[in-house]
């Protein structure tokens, strides 16, 4: 019998060569590989906002030049995540926000603000531009 291991490392190698063969077919019917999503779908793996392993970052952001800050003070961590989206509208963000924040154990106490555990998190989600922009505060709820 075959360990697990192995049937993994089968399973990869076909996913790799399916992957080849599909952008080659691509490529051969004038295709424009650019055009192709980055990663398949069901593949790609969660990210979070950069000092946390609890706040997930929506995806289809990428950080906007303010960047991301994040520290720990005597009286908590101080973290600022600002991220922007030209694909991603925000009613869609923000729902996903208002399901899976409580989930995390964040508790609503108003719009775009949640608590857990000592801390706030402010979300600012908005359209301008033709872009989503959200941004993410966490600091010591004192």
């Amino acid at each position: 019998m075959r360990q697990l291991s192995e049937i993994k490392g089968i399973i990869l190698v076909r996913i790799v060569l399916l992957t080849i063969l599909l952008l080659m077919t691509a490529c051969a019917n004038g295709v424009d590989i650019a055009s192709l999503p980055k990663e398949l779908p069901g593949t790609a793996k969660q990210k979070y906002l950069v000092g946390t392993e609890d706040v997930p970052l929506y995806f289809g952001f990428t950080p906007t030049e303010e960047g991301n800050v994040s520290y720990d003070s005597t009286d908590g961590r101080i973290i600022d995540g600002s991220f922007v989206s030209t694909t991603e509208k925000a009613s869609d963000v923000r729902k996903f926000y208002e399901e899976s924040l409580p989930q995390l154990g964040w508790q609503k106490m108003q719009y775009q603000l949640y608590k857990r555990d000592g801390e706030i998190l402010r979300l600012n989600i908005l359209e301008k531009d033709n872009k989503t922009h959200l941004k993410f505060s966490i600091r010591p709820y004192l």
